[in-house]
């Protein structure tokens, strides 16, 4: 099928990407460490595996200190403006 005027219709495509992150060790014992190269506004969320909020707050530095975990299995969730990115981590 053509348009008006012999065009061809416009395909949409989404190029969503997905979000390209690291943070170790895993599992870890008082301090993560977050790789990534995002330029932009990126917060952080750590839930425990029921949902509760953790720990939460701007990737600013690429460091965590997580002293105040219980040993135990949690959830990092990374946010951009791009989407949302979660991981299993373990603290020991």
């Amino acid at each position: 099928y053509y348009g008006k005027e012999g065009t061809a219709p416009s395909t949409v495509i989404n190029e969503k990407k997905e979000l390209e992150w690291e943070v170790y060790p895993n599992p870890f014992n008082n301090t993560l460490f977050i790789e990534h190269s995002f330029n932009f506004n990126t917060q952080y969320l750590i839930t425990d595996i029921s949902g509760k909020h953790i720990l939460s707050g701007n990737l600013k530095n690429k460091t965590i200190q997580t002293s105040s975990l219980s040993n135990g299995i949690y959830l990092f969730t990374i946010q951009t403006e791009n989407g949302i990115s979660t991981k299993k981590i373990i603290k020991q």
